[in-house]
């Protein structure tokens, strides 16, 4: 028998924070999902968990924190994406793969003039490398593709909106 998958971890979050909770992820999530949606390629979850940090980082005072704080809070940042993507998983909704991402994922990353303040600015070099190497890679599957379609037609984003495919 097999032991059993870890899908979450649990996360007291105090009753006066919950909506502040709530929003945050609201707000970010339908952003990664639409990022997988809009790919005809898996995505490699490295460049997802940069994503997700650049909304952490936005949203809260993370330069208030000492550097070994920012390296702790960036670890549970990157370990929640990877367990949310497990109960995505879990749930049908997304398939993971293991490789090497394709070279589309680190085109924004090469150092250029005026790219100083682009994406993941100081963190380019990390990335490209990570992005190199084998890692999980995700993709919606029909049923996840289903569903980000009625969710982006309710909300009216019409432009990422793809054909369906015929299963």
């Amino acid at each position: 028998m097999s032991a059993p998958r870890r899908y979450g971890q649990l996360l007291r979050v105090r009753p006066e924070h919950r909506v502040e909770y709530v929003e945050y992820h609201n707000a970010v999530w339908p952003d990664v999902l639409a990022a997988i949606y809009s790919m005809d390629e898996p995505v490699p979850v490295a460049r997802l968990e940069e994503s997700v940090w650049e909304a952490v980082r936005a949203h809260f005072d993370v330069d208030s924190l000492s550097p070994l704080g920012q390296i702790g809070l960036r670890g549970r940042v990157d370990n929640d994406v990877e367990q949310i993507f497990d109960a995505f998983e879990a749930l049908g909704a997304v398939a993971s793969t293991y490789g090497v991402a394709s070279g589309v994922f680190a085109e924004d990353l090469d150092e250029a003039p005026g790219m100083a303040d682009g994406p993941f600015s100081g963190e380019r070099a990390a990335l490209r490398e990570r992005l190199a190497e084998p890692g999980r890679m995700v993709s919606l599957t029909p049923l996840g593709t289903r569903a980000m379609r009625q969710r982006m037609l309710a909300e009216g984003d019409v432009y990422y909106v793809r054909p369906q495919q015929s299963a």
